[in-house]
């Protein structure tokens, strides 16, 4: 037979052995404080608790200039035991382009691409850029509610996003949409595994603030460079050739940086780095 609220109240009085019984809602408000107590311990052990999948490591990059926005990132995936290097940004065609890269754990970035081509094919279009990312939010914020817990990770998955406002016309614009299901304008991003390493060079380099006239082209070249300097040593999940697409202000068309342009700032990488403690020698 189940226990009431009222036999587990008196089992609780009697497990304390106190002297003098105590009413039926001195005993709820016992049990609200024991199992608050208990939720604040269990919050504090999830800080020391590794995850049960640890997530795959990636870099991912986005810059607002005036003319265009860059979507960009490393090549280096890790599927289990494997390690494989291809794109991390994807294009989807709905009429205007939309370019899409995503951290977090790998089979669930799979899952957001395919729940997000079934859903933009189930609507048979959309008019702007803000009902993507409305549509995007509601992708992610299912993907955590279902995969949080399962794999003990707050925020297995975020998406970066880019596309002109009126889906075929207007200005090139990013959003970032974090793992609970809200989206950002987002016109500096650097994310991932690699980010945090990424962003101390890159705000020096390309920061919309620092460089608002900063034209497309050549912030193309330096988030290249930024990539490719965290890629293996300085990061060791995140790696190969970086991948860096560019979409213009009212263009229907997304461009790729040259791949010798790319090699060139892999190159001068190289170089600065071996002579990084040159640097040291001036202080």
């Amino acid at each position: 037979m189940a226990k009431t609220l009222l036999d587990i109240l008196k089992e609780q009085n009697r497990r304390k052995k106190v002297k003098q019984e105590k009413g039926p809602l001195a005993l709820l408000e016992d049990l609200n404080d024991e199992q608050r107590r208990q939720r604040q311990r269990d919050r504090l052990l999830d800080h020391f608790r590794e995850p049960l999948i640890p997530k795959k490591g990636t870099l991912i990059v986005g810059v607002r200039c005036k003319d265009g926005v860059i979507v960009a990132s490393d090549r280096k995936v890790a599927r289990g035991s494997e390690i494989e290097y291809t794109n991390k940004v994807f294009e989807l065609d709905i009429g205007g382009p939309l370019l899409f890269a995503a951290e977090g754990l790998t089979g669930i970035r799979d899952d957001f691409f395919l729940l997000l081509n079934t859903e933009v094919r189930r609507r048979k279009g959309v008019d702007t850029l803000y009902e993507v990312k409305i549509i995007v939010e509601d992708i992610i914020a299912n993907l955590t509610e279902r995969y949080a817990e399962r794999v003990r990770e707050a925020t297995p998955i975020g998406v970066l996003m880019a596309g002109l406002e009126d889906i075929t016309r207007g200005a090139a614009t990013l959003y970032y949409i974090h793992a609970p299901g809200y989206g950002e304008l987002a016109p500096f991003l650097c994310s991932g595994h690699g980010g945090s390493c990424a962003y101390s060079l890159a705000k020096f380099l390309f920061d919309p603030n620092l460089y608002p006239d900063l034209p497309v082209e050549e912030a193309a070249k330096r988030v290249a460079f930024v990539i490719a300097w965290v890629s293996d040593d300085v990061d060791s999940t995140v790696g190969g050739t970086p991948q860096i697409t560019i979409l213009r202000n009212d263009s229907p068309k997304v461009e790729s940086l040259p791949d010798d342009v790319i090699k060139a700032q892999e190159q001068a990488v190289s170089e600065n780095k071996s002579r990084f403690a040159e640097v040291l020698s001036l202080i």
